[in-house]
């Protein structure tokens, strides 16, 4: 059975990116009823080399952080990953 990896990695990060879109609009809301003021995370990319029209080559200037914090409306911190997989497993 011949795996297409391009069809499966862009399948993924389909699904990665709907799922963040989910907890963004689950943050936006946690705001609006003053639960919770959560954020993404950004990676530290630095930028090697411009081409222009929004395209570059960069790598991660730093250690990775987690992908969402913030604050509880009881002063409590939050932190947390974001994964999406569609098998019952995280490798």
């Amino acid at each position: 059975m011949s795996v297409n990896w391009s069809v499966r990695g862009r399948k993924s990060r389909v699904y990665g990116e709907h799922f963040e879109k989910m907890i963004l609009a689950s943050c936006d809301h946690y705001l609006a009823a003053q639960i919770a003021k959560i954020e993404k995370t950004p990676e530290p990319m630095k930028i090697i080399k411009p081409f222009g029209a929004g395209q570059f080559i960069a790598c991660f200037a730093s250690k990775a952080q987690p992908d969402f914090k913030g604050t509880l409306k009881n002063g409590r911190s939050i932190v947390f990953e974001a994964k999406h997989t569609d098998s019952d497993r995280m490798k």
